[in-house]
């Protein structure tokens, strides 16, 4: 057997039901690659039974799955918990995948896990996601993580925790020294602009090779948009980009769009929900959509797209793509008449969901918004690609000396 798993419902382990399991993985240990005990919860006395089990796994474990362990329990003991089922991984280097997510662990936590975390030089896969970590705890990630230099890092997962701009910028200093990485997913981790820069430097100065990425439920306004846009222009092997509710807006989401084209990579998922997009930047997503082919789920809900946008994007997919499946022009103030047409025009692809909830445009409007879209192309002709360059230097010098990261 190479993984162990603690099957059956969820359950505060008593000392004697955590024998009975402690039992049934002594007899498989020898073989093991992965081991999962998620969805038990540790006492101070479970824990310590397998902890002493622990102590005799095998050097081809490698994949460690820890999630979900101390629910219900008090905090002293829950830390305890933790800190007795980590102890045996101090001094061991093998891991290649540690998954710590949905513990609430905080930076009391981070600390209780030392013995797991540090000096694990072949770590490719870490999970952290949902654990309550905030600025400090970001801090001393990032000193863990970067002990030796650069990480070898495949995969980080930091999904809902409340790292703020403070645990923001420690953690750019890990994505900077992670060459390797391919999937990174920072939702939801409350930072504002200034911690938005600092995680697109991060990314900008790091790896090459990103093939997923989730950086939605933040903010990056500001100058954040053009490190993003320097950084996707890339990324060749991009094939799913998540910017949803970023805060980018029309200028920023146009950035990301042009250098999303000039990748040219074979992104086949795209989002960008909720960035209070104007009509404007519907061109520039339907030459997307035209020059992608790989592309199969577009979400550009809950913007300002209006009837001319949504049309704008709809033609290109009538023209030039038949491989979307999934589409939501969804609380983008669509006239009726607009979704008629629209639907009349991609009724010949079967294979195409098209989504238009919530969506109360007035068909009186169409004509407004067509005047409306030249306006806000004329305002937005001064956003160059040679501006953007020089606009991106000079903001990655300063970060840079800020961040003390070397170029």
């Amino acid at each position: 057997m190479e993984e162990f798993k603690l099957e059956g419902v969820r359950e505060l382990l008593t000392k004697e039901r955590a024998e009975e399991l402690a039992t049934s993985l002594r007899s498989t240990i020898s073989s093991l690659k992965k081991i999962q005990l998620s969805g038990k919860s540790f006492g101070r006395e479970a824990s310590v039974v397998f902890e002493s089990v622990l102590k005799d796994l095998p050097s081809s474990l490698t994949c460690l799955d820890f999630s979900d362990i101390i629910s219900g329990r008090p905090e002293a003991e829950a830390l305890e918990s933790l800190q007795n089922l980590s102890r045996p991984f101090k001094d061991r280097n093998q891991l290649l995948e540690i998954n710590l997510s949905d513990n609430a662990l905080g930076l009391k936590g981070i600390n209780a896990c030392y013995d797991l975390l540090s000096n694990q030089e072949r770590l490719e896969r870490l999970y952290l996601n949902n654990d309550g970590l905030a600025a400090d705890a970001g801090n001393k990630l990032s000193e863990i993580l970067l002990f030796r230099g650069p990480t070898v890092l495949k995969k980080l997962h930091f999904v809902n925790n409340l790292l703020g701009d403070g645990g923001a910028v420690a953690l750019s200093k890990v994505l900077a020294s992670s060459p390797l990485l391919e999937e990174v997913r920072f939702a939801g981790t409350r930072f504002s602009n200034a911690g938005g820069e600092a995680i697109a430097e991060g990314l900008l100065k790091g790896s090459r090779k990103l093939v997923h990425v989730e950086l939605c439920d933040n903010s990056f306004g500001g100058k954040a948009p053009s490190f993003m846009a320097k950084i996707f222009r890339n990324q060749s092997n991009l094939t799913y980009l998540n910017v949803s509710d970023a805060n980018l807006e029309s200028k920023g989401a146009i950035l990301i769009v042009k250098a999303l084209l000039a990748s040219k990579a074979p992104l086949q998922h795209l989002d960008l929900s909720g960035n209070d997009l104007n009509s404007s930047t519907s061109k520039h997503i339907a030459k997307f959509v035209s020059s992608t082919p790989s592309l199969k789920h577009l979400n550009v809900s809950t913007n300002e797209l209006k009837s001319v946008g949504a049309r704008n994007i709809a033609k290109a997919v009538s023209a030039n793509n038949s491989s979307l499946t999934d589409l939501d022009f969804s609380m983008n103030e669509i006239s009726s008449t607009a979704e008629d047409e629209i639907n009349k025009l991609l009724e010949s692809f079967d294979q195409l969901k098209v989504n238009f909830e919530d969506n109360q445009g007035d068909d009186e409007d169409d004509d407004e918004e067509e005047e409306e879209e030249e306006e806000e192309e004329e305002e937005e002709d001064h956003v160059e690609s040679g501006k953007e360059d020089d606009d991106v230097d000079s903001l990655t010098d300063k970060l840079g000396s800020k961040l003390n990261i070397n170029q």
